[in-house]
């Protein structure tokens, strides 16, 4: 049994979805499919359907927080239904203020019903970490997953401090920078993902299937200096504690 924390079925084209499909329940990976929004949510839950290893979770991606910041209250009953919230966060790369503003009211309301309906969250972070930690701060919230860090070290012993998850995927495993955040984070702080199916930089020109979790826990098994197996036992005791929280 293997753990893909962060997915994005949803992306797959249909051929490479049904290649995806059997790989997920050939390898028994758990996968968490994260939303852009609700008719991509929608879309993960029909391929939940197809799996009993597929957990589908509903949120506002900041690149459509615009789309939506007129219209949250909508919102609250798919966040009702869903066992977690993601993907959500901030990016503010190359966008207007306008635009930040939506992606804060955005994710300011997801981090307050998510707390009040006791649910983790699943957050994208890129080059706003420090924002995003001080808003976690804000609205209290401890339930909490990190996707694919890459901000500096002060804002990451922060949110370990608070008890986040982090997610690593092969990207990260590729970069010597990131490799210091990933021998940095507590062992039962730690879950795997693919990000697939695409990816940058290192996986720009191809698709990510979920097997590459395969991988990337054997290549963590070996920056962590852990056997294989212990690195398995311990990511799915990590997973287990959020789905069980």
């Amino acid at each position: 049994m293997y753990i893909d924390a962060h997915s994005h079925l949803d992306h797959y084209s249909e051929l490479d979805l049904v290649k995806a499909l059997e790989e997920i329940d050939n390898y028994n990976i758990y996968t968490i499919t994260n939303s852009m929004d609700l008719e991509s949510y929608n879309t993960n839950n029909e391929i939940a359907t197809k799996s009993d290893f597929v957990i589908p979770a509903f949120g506002i991606h900041p690149f459509r927080a615009k789309q939506y910041v007129n219209d949250l209250n909508e919102l609250l009953p798919y966040m009702e239904e869903s066992t977690l919230i993601g993907e959500i966060g901030l990016d503010f790369n190359n966008i207007g203020e306008h635009e930040k503003i939506a992606q804060m009211k955005v994710f300011e309301f997801f981090l307050e019903n998510a707390k009040n309906m006791d649910k983790f969250v699943n957050i994208h972070t890129n080059g706003t970490e420090t924002y995003v930690f001080d808003t976690l701060r804000k609205f209290q919230c401890d339930k909490v997953i990190i996707h694919w860090y890459r901000g500096d070290i002060d804002t990451l012993y922060k949110m370990i401090e608070n008890s986040y998850y982090f997610t690593i995927n092969s990207e990260m495993l590729k970069n010597d920078n990131i490799i210091k955040i990933i021998e940095a984070i507590p062992n039962d702080r730690i879950l795997v993902e693919t990000d697939g199916p695409n990816g940058e930089n290192y996986f720009k020109d191809r698709v990510i299937m979920p097997r590459e979790i395969l991988s990337i826990t054997r290549e963590l098994s070996e920056i962590k200096n852990m056997k294989e197996e212990t690195l398995k036992n311990l990511l799915i005791d990590n997973f287990q504690g959020i789905l069980k929280d």
